[in-house]
């Protein structure tokens, strides 16, 4: 027996007005944005909040209100044929949902492997860096206090004026402040690609140039006999 379509009775304009199907075109993440969005953590934060809470609510779903669905994208069919068509739509988008995540985690997760040489190597000169800024004003004064005990000795011995500096002139501490620049620019690129996993925030070598350098200190020459 044929199913009485649902009320209200479709008319030309109801039928014009009827919502789209559940359909979804999902476009893969370029690259930069899928590691600005993993690295964004509020962001993806809130994601999982609603993931959650769809889990929790789940077993709450009564099949009223899914009828009640239902009538709003299919308002012309009987009530078994939209509501077989409205399940079949939300399984898809569902599967869809599922399988899109996925692949994007599964793209995130690949080029994290493949950074991971790179995210080594900016984790030890970061290390290293924090060292380097520290022990310049132990060098500045470790230099001064140096220089100073040599003019001590020599005005103890009665050398003074321009003799006293042109022996034992005060340093000049302008390369080691520049060094101390140099670095401090290095941490803030570092802590570019830090925020954003986009290994381009490097000046061109960086990495090859300290994967090197970190290679021939753990592999020294053999002295020469």
């Amino acid at each position: 027996m044929e199913q009485t379509p649902m009320e209200p009775q479709a008319t030309e304009s109801t039928a014009e007005k009827q919502p789209d199907v559940l359909t979804l075109d999902l476009v893969p993440y370029a690259m930069e944005n899928l590691t600005r969005f993993y690295r964004n953590h509020e962001a993806t934060d809130l994601a999982y909040r609603l993931c959650n809470k769809i889990e929790r609510d789940a077993d709450r779903f009564e099949p009223y209100a899914i009828g009640a669905l239902t009538r709003h994208f299919f308002p012309d069919d009987g009530e078994t044929e939209a509501m077989t068509k409205f399940c079949k739509a939300a399984s898809e988008l569902s599967d869809e949902l599922i399988r899109f995540g996925a692949s994007e985690r599964d793209r995130m997760k690949a080029e994290k492997q493949r950074l991971n040489p790179v995210i080594s190597i900016a984790c030890r000169r970061r290390m290293s860096i924090d060292t380097e800024i520290s022990d310049i004003p132990k060098k500045i004064k470790a230099s001064e206090a140096e220089m100073q005990r040599r003019r001590d000795v020599l005005a103890s011995v009665g050398v003074t004026g321009d003799d006293l500096e042109r022996l034992a002139p005060f340093p000049d501490n302008s390369g080691l402040l520049a060094e101390r620049e140099e670095v401090e620019a290095e941490d803030k690129i570092i802590s570019a690609f830090f925020a954003t996993f986009d290994e381009r925030v490097f000046p061109p070598g960086y990495t090859e140039k300290h994967a090197i350098k970190e290679w021939r200190s753990q592999n020294p020459l053999p002295a020469i006999p």
